[in-house]
């Protein structure tokens, strides 16, 4: 079959401050009190529920996942559409881009390359099978991970580092090159911070379980980031920055997005209850995925592309 399919996505570029006015005056909202370009994905796609950056070709590149219509669109800094691979539901969980090129999951299958010369084939490039996969890991010598488990997390450091969780039913251990650091919870994300040199690991416990559960981000420096009730924080990790889910325990309901070194959370305001979302940071951009975005259809999805130093707009 062709996998030729219909362009999902939209662009509002560098959005100006609505008439509505900041969120909170210490967290700016994305795409308001923050210059951001952003992506409107097409209802039931969940455009941004996996986002990377990175250099592609030479190229600053931001990749961005709608796994609901199994697509993975390449877009330009500006979110400008470069070229789009259309292949079967799921596409896209474990976006990265590495000197190897762009890598993805297809379930069910393995990690697929994703090349803008297969953007029409029948059949995408299989790097590595595995079928039983739900989550992959890639490092830059291009090293593929995985687990079977969607609630354990895993992540490759600059030097080729392992950093994983192993879960049983309620906890897990989170994993070092197989050294022991700490205990915590499923589906808490793993990362390196890369802000920082030699990058540390950091770790979530996002307690998903307990509703009103803050969740947190320790790091083997010593540092802790602690969320507020219901934010779960620790369900993504990229370098410098954390953070959870879209959370209606606190007022008004919003998503926050912490730098690890405490000096800045960010906001989206508006996003359907519990949504996770997803990070990349790198070539000093932040990308952030909200699949779950709540303007004309909470499905539909929006990225959100910024300077990761830009300030709140006056």
């Amino acid at each position: 079959m062709s996998r030729a399919g219909p362009a999902l996505w939209g662009l509002v570029a560098l959005l100006a401050p609505s008439c509505r006015g900041s969120l909170l005056s210490d967290e700016p909202v994305l795409g308001e009190d923050l210059a951001a370009a952003s992506v409107v994905g097409e209802a039931g796609s969940r455009l941004g529920a996996s986002v990377a950056v990175g250099l592609l070709d030479g190229q600053l590149t931001v990749a961005v996942a709608a796994p609901d219509l199994g697509q993975v669109l390449v877009l330009d800094p500006d979110g400008g559409l470069r070229w789009q691979v259309q292949g079967t539901l799921g596409l896209g969980h474990g976006l990265v881009i590495t000197d190897q090129g762009l890598w993805a999951l297809q379930p069910g299958v393995g990690v697929v390359a994703l090349r803008a010369e297969d953007a029409g084939a029948d059949a995408l490039p299989v790097i590595e099978e595995l079928p039983q996969a739900a989550q992959v890991a890639v490092c830059a010598d291009g090293t593929v991970r995985s687990s079977p488990s969607p609630a354990e997390a895993l992540a490759c450091g600059p030097s080729g580092e392992d950093l994983r969780t192993r879960c049983g039913d309620t906890d897990c251990e989170v994993l070092l090159d197989g050294v022991v650091l700490d205990r915590t919870s499923p589906g808490s994300a793993v990362g390196f911070d890369s802000a920082v040199a030699p990058a540390v690991a950091c770790w979530g416990d996002t307690e998903l379980p307990v509703d009103d559960a803050p969740g947190e981000v320790r790091c083997a420096d010593g540092r802790r980031l602690v969320g507020l009730d219901g934010e779960h924080l620790g369900r993504s990790l990229a370098p410098g920055w954390a953070t959870g889910v879209f959370d209606k325990w606190i007022v008004p309901a919003r998503a926050r997005i912490h730098s690890l070194d405490g000096s800045r959370v960010l906001a989206v305001d508006r996003a359907a209850e519990a949504t996770r979302l997803a990070l990349a940071s790198g070539e000093g951009l932040l990308v952030v995925g909200v699949p779950g975005y709540a303007a004309r259809d909470p499905g539909e999805g929006r990225v959100f592309i910024l300077d990761d130093t830009t300030e709140a707009l006056p």
